[in-house]
């Protein structure tokens, strides 16, 4: 399929955790991606979904994080706009290949996909040896990681 996918973090999507990015990502989508146009029904139906779990999901980070990580993964929003690992790096490998520039230099950004011990896998801090992956609790911020948008079409 295709997909859109920004070269940036989005602005204010650092130093949140798993679900605070989330709230950036919707935010983002209905002032920028689709300004002036109706959410497409899709979208609409993920950001409810997302919304009606998110006191339950923030509670569960604190009790059971890794299903809490499973559940994030899941979710319809993230599947829409977050990059799975896989998708990262390709996209990655190409714009370099054709623009010759690093994405993500010195920061990361988190994706959908999870790690075999269930953390969620943020990706970035590309340079001359390549990209660096680890995987994180949906808890964790940090100054470095934000989330760069991706929009399936």
């Amino acid at each position: 399929g295709w997909a859109l996918v920004g070269k940036d973090l989005l602005p204010e999507s650092t130093s949140k955790n798993y679900i605070e990015q989330t709230d950036v990502i919707i935010k983002s989508l209905r002032e920028e991606a689709f300004k002036d146009i109706e959410v497409p029904e899709e979208y609409e139906e993920a950001i409810r979904e997302f919304e009606a779990n998110k006191d339950r999901l923030t509670k569960l980070m604190s009790e059971n994080w890794q299903q809490a990580a499973k559940e994030l993964s899941e979710l319809k929003i993230t599947q829409l706009t977050r990059q799975s690992i896989q998708e990262a790096v390709y996209d990655l490998a190409m714009y370099y290949d054709a623009n010759d520039k690093r994405l993500l230099p010195n920061v990361y950004t988190w994706s959908l996909s999870r790690s075999p011990g269930g953390s969620l896998v943020r990706l970035g801090s590309f340079g001359s040896e390549g990209v660096d992956g680890s995987g994180w609790r949906p808890d964790y911020r940090d100054g470095d990681l934000g989330v760069s948008l991706s929009r399936r079409l």
